[in-house]
């Protein structure tokens, strides 16, 4: 269990959420987190899988041809 204090910024919009879907604060949070975390993973991947890219070959690479290389354009 974790203790967090919200800006009220946030709180205000949690709560309008919680009341505009019927869901729990809680839960809401939890999905938040969960998401979050996802996003974070998908991002190290992607960075991991830049640096192999650029790596690979003693060539430079435009941001756009690392882009399509590994796809990014999908996570965002």
């Amino acid at each position: 269990m974790y203790s967090l204090n919200l800006p009220q910024e946030i709180e205000d919009r949690l709560v309008s959420l919680a009341n505009e879907t019927g869901r729990d604060k809680d839960d809401l949070m939890n999905e938040a987190l969960l998401r979050g975390i996802q996003d974070i993973l998908e991002d190290m991947e992607d960075v991991a899988d830049a640096t192999k890219i650029m790596q690979s070959s003693s060539r430079q690479w435009t941001l756009e041809e690392v882009e399509a290389r590994i796809d990014l354009e999908s996570h965002l």
